[in-house]
């Protein structure tokens, strides 16, 4: 299920974009030039994390994440309801549809365990025991996300090449906005 197997998933659905990107379609240029490189340098400068605008607005994008249409809203309450409609149309309604999920409840609920469990390894086994679903289908469901750009597994690093193919991956979204809604942000 490679990515490009399913354009009609990306077919009026805006890309996420990046905490620099969010900040120019602000209007915020300058906020965006002043944006080190390397957000970790030593060298201070106005253009720091700490600095309030910055501070303010990466809050903001790690929050509600990096879909134009909801970034660039100045209301919360009005960012809540467009994330809603992505994730009710574009997650809840066209992938269960495309790929033909037997149950959508379970999907759903699926998803919202995932997102609890963004950066930690991935444990398939306690996963399907809370949803209540097999191994096969937890697979499959996972392999979906990750092949509609909802979420990536990030293969555990050994210098043991043994170890890094039998260790679980970690898990994470790849969208923050997608990951929270399911938690009532």
């Amino acid at each position: 299920m490679a990515p490009c197997c399913f354009p009609q998933l990306r077919k009026g659905l805006e890309q996420q974009v990046d905490f620099q990107e969010v900040l120019v379609f602000k209007g915020k240029d300058r906020l965006s030039a002043l944006l080190p490189e390397d957000a970790f340098a030593t060298v201070l400068d106005e253009g720091r994390f700490y600095h309030r605008d910055y501070r303010r607005y990466l809050l903001e994008f790690l929050v509600f994440g990096g879909y134009p249409r909801v970034a660039l809203e100045d209301n919360e309450e009005r960012k809540t309801k467009f994330l809603g409609e992505i994730v009710s149309t574009y997650v809840y309604r066209d992938v269960s549809s495309l790929f033909q999920l037997e149950d959508i409840s379970k999907f759903n609920r699926l998803l919202t365990v995932l997102a609890a469990q963004t950066g930690s390894i991935l444990n398939v086994s306690n996963i399907r025991n809370t949803v209540g679903i097999t191994r096969q289908t937890t697979s499959r469901y996972i392999s979906i996300l990750e092949s509609t750009f909802i979420l990536s597994l990030l293969p555990p690093y050994f210098t043991n090449p043994n170890k890094e193919v039998t260790k679980s991956p970690k898990l994470y979204f790849l969208d923050n906005g997608i990951r929270n809604y399911p938690w009532g942000i």
